[in-house]
């Protein structure tokens, strides 16, 4: 059966999203945060979805599209390339063995087709591995998270050997890189975050927010923290023994200067920041947006949507001014097609750039 779900024109979903603080109002411009001031305009071409939902996350792996779907009995949509074309739907949503709850979230799904898919399992306090075959989904792996009960814990797999943590702690926030083998700490880095958390009598967070976390995207042995508030990224090189060595920053410097302009700037109609970010082997890839939002219809006017692609180094390598307004973005394996779609319209259509044009 075609289940369709409508969003609404005005995305009250993405009004959500930026109310939360992901993106919020900065000084610089497209050109002047990024260094590059004519990127490379490219035109799309529109593929019609056959099998229409109402997507929350999407992703890539084995060469198929992999969406994850609100609202629905099944959970996963798979869809092949470079036609999106719908193959299947897989997982039952429910509360038993083998069922999928009703939040599901793919931690690794900014990290480009790495052959497997990682969900975060919140009952079983594991990261299951999911395969994606032309017929079903398969678990392929299953390793424990090493939940922390009294502090914040957002946790996901690098490289073999190594998990990567964001974890609050004295009103500040840190990654931090742990073994997968017994969760001990090798190293640390403190992140630009505005934190407020509470927490109760025994010493558990009741509640936590956050403005201007960043993003953990990570291939091989490298790591990119993409900041969605300012516009930045840091590149690193996780070592053998776990140690996170700096190679790169760039965008806009991070202090507390930056900070306390994104404590009075966040209700403003004019915002801009990265929305999307997605990687292969030799690239990562990040949208930028230049919105203009109105509060009371929840309705984003895209402005500006670059795509600023950096190789694993930090150097920045080219970048494409998008025909269509763009919320989200997948790239294939061989860097030639890129893939996005616009929260604010139903996933009727994906549009697809051909970025060898």
């Amino acid at each position: 059966m075609n289940q369709k779900f409508r969003s609404m024109k005005n995305l009250a979903g993405m009004a959500a999203v930026l109310s939360a603080g992901i993106l919020a109002v900065s000084c610089s411009g497209a050109g002047n945060a990024t260094g590059f001031d004519n990127p490379i305009a490219v035109q799309a071409d529109s593929i019609a979805v056959d099998q229409i939902i109402k997507p929350s996350q999407w992703a890539m792996c084995n060469g198929k599209a992999v969406v994850v779907s609100e609202s629905t009995d099944s959970v996963f949509y798979v869809y092949s390339l470079p036609d999106f074309g719908f193959l299947y739907a897989w997982g039952h949503r429910g509360g038993g063995p083998g069922e999928f709850p009703n939040y599901v979230r793919f931690v690794d799904s900014a990290d480009g087709d790495t052959g497997a898919l990682t969900l975060e399992n919140y009952r079983g306090k594991t990261f299951d591995a999911f395969e994606v075959g032309d017929r079903e989904m398969a678990l392929k792996k299953t390793t424990s998270t090493f939940p922390d009960q009294t502090t914040f814990l957002e946790s996901r797999p690098l490289f073999p050997g190594w998990l990567a943590t964001k974890k609050v702690s004295g009103g500040k926030e840190y990654l931090y890189t742990r073994s997968s083998k017994d969760g001990s700490v090798r190293d640390s880095v403190m992140l630009y975050t505005l934190v407020k958390a509470e927490y109760d009598d025994k010493g558990n967070m009741r509640s936590l927010s956050r403005m201007n976390s960043p993003r953990i995207v990570a291939r091989n042995d490298r790591v990119a923290v993409v900041y969605q508030n300012v516009v930045r990224v840091d590149f690193y090189r996780v070592s053998a023994e776990g140690k996170l060595e700096l190679l790169k920053a760039v965008g806009e410097p991070l202090d507390e200067a930056v900070l306390e302009r994104l404590r009075t700037m966040r209700s403003q109609s004019r915002q801009n920041g990265i929305m999307g970010y997605f990687s292969t082997g030799k690239y990562l890839y990040t949208l930028y947006l230049d919105l203009e939002l109105d509060w009371e219809t929840k309705y984003a006017n895209i402005l500006e949507k670059i795509v600023y692609v950096y190789d694993w180094d930090g150097r920045q390598v080219r970048a494409f001014d998008l025909e269509k307004p763009a919320t989200d973005i997948l790239v294939s394996g061989d860097d030639r097609l890129l893939y996005a779609r616009n929260l604010q319209e139903d996933f009727d259509k994906v549009y697809v750039y051909n970025l060898e044009q």
